[in-house]
């Protein structure tokens, strides 16, 4: 039997057969499941031309997708926030795919750059809680310091990465009142820190260029006068996604940047006290 007969037999089949979807067994009246969304598969869908296609559909979709979520998320504060509580989503990462990904570059491509930059070890190991720290006698102080500070960049990476549920806390807290989900203002957060870390990255990848290019070393007050970034982008985006007046956006976004200092420090002091407890168990 050749391919035609072949394709000619099982449409004649499937027509004798009521038309279910065969993800989930409902019934269809088009080409998509109204139950589950999945599309009609048809014979030639397994032809090379027609799989060559699909991916070459799905790549560029992901392509456009890609460029005018960043674009929204670097120029136009707040967009992204305002288009997804209006339901026009389709044209964007969702915020949870867009912040694991920004995410997942900056803690694994620029989180170090950013603490050499910071000179983290030298002000840690200069500190004077450092200093007087006991270390039990049995332990070399310098292994147990180096391993204590590396440690204490990975949990500081942790509870950075989960501080986007404290700031939507916050936010809730700061807009009480104002008869919203919290499910908002946590979409609001996953965007804000997705700016966060994609500024931070492209800052830090500045610096690192120009260090390498020059051979001068950047001092850690780059990375400080960033942060006069941060309440400009939360007052434009605070009035365009909450719709805030002028003087409640710039109080609220000074109150907000406020509580991610307060969650930045907060999780430093827990990593550094979280590993300082386990590098001694583990040098034991």
């Amino acid at each position: 039997m050749s391919v035609q007969e072949r394709n000619a037999a099982e449409q004649a089949a499937a027509a004798a057969e009521p038309d279910r979807c065969p993800n989930c067994g409902a019934g269809r009246a088009g080409p998509y499941c109204q139950q589950c969304g999945q599309k009609r598969a048809a014979p030639r869908e397994l032809a090379a031309r027609n799989l060559l296609r699909d991916v070459l559909r799905e790549v560029t979709d992901l392509d456009s997708k890609v460029f005018t979520t960043f674009r929204a998320l670097l120029l136009r504060p707040g967009l992204l926030t305002a288009e997804y509580l209006a339901g026009r989503r389709g044209r964007y990462l969702s915020p949870v795919k867009l912040y694991l990904i920004v995410s997942a570059v900056y803690f694994l491509f620029a989180w170090d750059a950013a603490l050499d930059i910071a000179n983290f070890d030298q002000q840690l190991a200069a500190s004077p809680v450092t200093q007087s720290l006991p270390i039990p006698p049995n332990l070399d102080r310098a292994v147990f310091l180096r391993q204590w500070f590396d440690k204490a960049a990975d949990y500081s990476a942790y509870f950075r990465f989960a501080s986007v549920l404290g700031l939507a806390l916050a936010l809730a807290l700061i807009c009480y009142g104002a008869a919203r989900y919290f499910g908002q203002h946590l979409i609001f957060a996953f965007h804000y820190y997705s700016f966060d870390f994609s500024f931070y990255a492209l800052l830090i990848l500045l610096i690192a260029l120009f260090q390498f290019v020059s051979g001068l070393r950047v001092s850690a007050w780059s990375l400080t006068a960033g942060t006069l970034v941060l309440p400009v982008y939360l007052f434009f985006a605070l009035r365009r996604a909450y719709g805030e007046t002028a003087p409640a956006a710039a109080l609220k976004a000074l109150a907000l940047l406020a509580c991610d200092a307060v969650l930045t420090m907060a999780g430093d002091i827990l990593a550094l006290a979280l590993s300082a407890v386990v590098v001694s168990a583990e040098l034991r």
